[in-house]
């Protein structure tokens, strides 16, 4: 999945500008480095969806953890090829709170604070 943006902009010629061009152009922008892309709905009740985004092959692991930085559990771990990536995320089992999100690949980590509401 690529992240597509319509970009505005207005065209300014150098002897001439009226202040009414405006021209639409479609960029697709896709992400260099490994990073969570988005947490969406965050704050949620029991369902969101965790995206991001892989730029190679490698064993990675998304897991969560509490306030305190005890480790809750593992999403999901495993070898992925590159791209984009929708995880859907079930915190049925979890009380409100906030909880923060590891995704760990390469020997890096990102991280994400998400917010269970009951």
């Amino acid at each position: 999945m690529e992240e597509n943006y319509n970009l505005y902009c207005q065209r300014v010629d150098d002897d001439f500008f009226d202040g009414r061009s405006i021209h639409e152009k479609n960029i697709v922008m896709t992400p260099l480095d490994f990073s969570i892309t988005r947490v969406y709905p965050n704050p949620f009740n029991s369902q969101t969806k965790i995206q991001f985004f892989l730029p190679g092959r490698t064993l990675m692991e998304i897991s969560l953890f509490d306030q305190v930085g005890r480790e809750l559990l593992t999403i999901t771990e495993g070898y992925r090829e590159a791209g984009f990536y929708d995880v859907p995320f079930n915190a049925c089992n979890l009380p409100s709170g906030c909880y923060l999100l590891r995704l760990k690949a390469d020997n890096r980590i990102l991280s994400e604070r998400i917010i269970v509401t009951k």
